[in-house]
């Protein structure tokens, strides 16, 4: 079952989790655009599963790079196509498609689907790009700043450097000063375009716009600390064909797009989840910890941080059938049990990384493990409660994820039926 889990969810991983960029959906887009009438004309046929124009583009489009490097590759990834759907077919004539494992992983990627049409509906639609943001921008793409910064936490360091600039020491020999084993050169300066500092780090833009070549700013104190910011080249195409004209205004495009949509999903996600008023219970979360550090730590750190005292005297049973109805949050129009957590948390664990470089970062990592999967849900909540699952493009790519899960299923399925002996492999060897 944990092969299966595994093997699944790597499949469930080709499409993105929650929301996705934009670029990637305007690729889908853009294949049923250029498709048109022809994006259901049936390409192959196995059994009663159709492979539609459609189906086959977006999996040549995504799938594995080394197909595409073969001959006929079209060819070839449409007979791998086939292959799939037929192991599919045995697959759903055993009944894997029943199986718990194969139902849940099929809501899992329905979520995921419904879920991109939710941020298509409330921030893709939302977005535009002036043709005013676009000529800047891809004025700002044609030159390309080599910027280099001395940075300190120390207000009395920075006013030294500045002193030191002040009486003539030059810049560079005070910017190489500064590196060492734990400080190199990438740490302390870039090479961008003008419109990728301004979309990276706008507050940079806006002091870079400002700074002349070769004129080191003014001490700037932020966040982190105190900056002393200087660029130190300049390369600019000064002459550029209308079609990498073209190419530039599209990137730049496409980049807005993608800032611009980031920024309002980072809102739209907030003004959700503030509205919840959702709390995490201390005593659910102290068990999940416990729970959740027996799994991932050392023992001799799980001992050190004491994590065994917040389970209960008997922490090896079973820990879902004994606390996985307690809550672990309550928002205003429901709650999260810690079985809710877990049965999420499990078929994505391969991919979660907890901070345990200290007990309290471990926490705070789980913390925002949990409001990750609180979000997760209420979108999905969102996304059901509009019909977007009844959509046709939903049902459509539903399907296409179920032919690929129960063939990832019936696969495992036969290896189950592959067994080397101990004399086969001396008689081999």
């Amino acid at each position: 079952m944990n092969q299966l889990r595994i093997h699944i969810i790597t499949l469930i991983l080709l499409i993105t989790c929650g929301i996705i960029f934009p670029q990637q959906l305007e690729v889908i887009e853009d294949f049923r655009h250029l498709l048109k009438d022809k994006h259901s004309e049936v390409v192959a046929q196995v059994g009663d599963i159709d492979i539609t124009a459609g189906e086959f583009v977006v999996n040549y489009e995504f799938g594995p790079a080394f197909l595409k490097r073969m001959q006929d590759s079209k060819q070839r990834y449409l007979e791998v196509m086939i292959n799939e759907k037929l192991l599919a077919l045995e697959g759903y004539a055993r009944g894997l498609d029943d199986s718990p494992q194969v139902k849940r992983s099929l809501r899992e990627v329905e979520g995921d689907l419904i879920t991109e049409e939710l941020y298509k509906e409330d921030v893709l639609s939302k977005i535009d790009v002036s043709e005013q943001e676009l000529a800047e921008a891809v004025e700002k793409s044609r030159e390309t700043l080599s910027v280099q910064w001395l940075f300190t936490e120390s207000m009395d360091q920075i006013l030294e450097w500045k002193k030191a600039l002040d009486q003539g020491i030059s810049f560079d020999s005070l910017f190489f000063a500064q590196l060492s084993d734990s400080v190199s050169l990438d740490d302390r300066m870039m090479e961008k375009t003008r419109f990728e500092i301004d979309l990276d780090n706008p507050s940079l833009g806006r002091i870079v716009d400002t700074l002349k070549y070769s004129e080191p700013s003014l001490p700037i104190k932020v966040n982190d600390g105190w900056y002393i910011v200087n660029i130190n080249n300049v390369v600019k195409d000064v002459i550029i064909t209308e079609s990498q004209r073209a190419q530039q205004r599209e990137r730049a495009k496409r980049k807005l797009m993608q800032y611009k949509s980031e920024r309002l999903a980072d809102q739209y996600v907030h003004e959700m989840m503030m509205q919840q008023n959702a709390t995490i219970k201390r005593d659910t979360f102290n068990l999940l910890m416990a729970h959740i550090g027996k799994m991932t730590l050392r023992p001799e750190k799980y001992e050190e941080w004491e994590l065994p005292k917040l389970l209960d005297e008997n922490p090896d049973e079973n820990f879902i059938e004994h606390h996985g109805n307690s809550a672990l949050v309550q928002y205003d129009s429901g709650e999260i049990t810690l079985a809710d957590f877990i049965n999420w948390y499990q078929i994505r664990s391969n991919y979660f990384h907890f901070d345990v470089s200290s007990k309290m970062n471990f926490f705070g990592s789980l913390q925002r493990t949990i409001w990750q999967m609180m979000r997760d849900k209420l979108l999905i909540e969102r996304a059901y409660e509009r019909g977007l699952d009844r959509l046709p493009s939903v049902r459509e790519q539903k399907q296409w994820w179920g032919e690929k899960i129960v063939y990832s299923a019936m696969k495992l399925e036969l290896a189950k039926d592959v067994n080397v002996t101990e004399e086969k492999l001396r008689d081999y060897y």
